[in-house]
């Protein structure tokens, strides 16, 4: 059983190195899409409010 277990932690500190390297990776791809999706909203908004206004 021992045996195994050798060559675990280096494996696991690997893949949390690039689960974490992904999300930030996600999040900062997700952020700049808020980022677009929110200024597309708020030319909406004006667009409207000028139609409606």
């Amino acid at each position: 059983m021992a045996e195994e277990n050798i060559g675990t932690p280096a494996m696991e500190q690997l893949l949390r190195m690039q689960s974490e390297t992904g999300l930030k990776q996600m999040l900062a791809t997700g952020t700049v899409g808020l980022q677009k999706l929110s200024t597309k909203a708020r030319q909406f908004l004006c667009d409207n409010d000028n139609v409606y206004g």
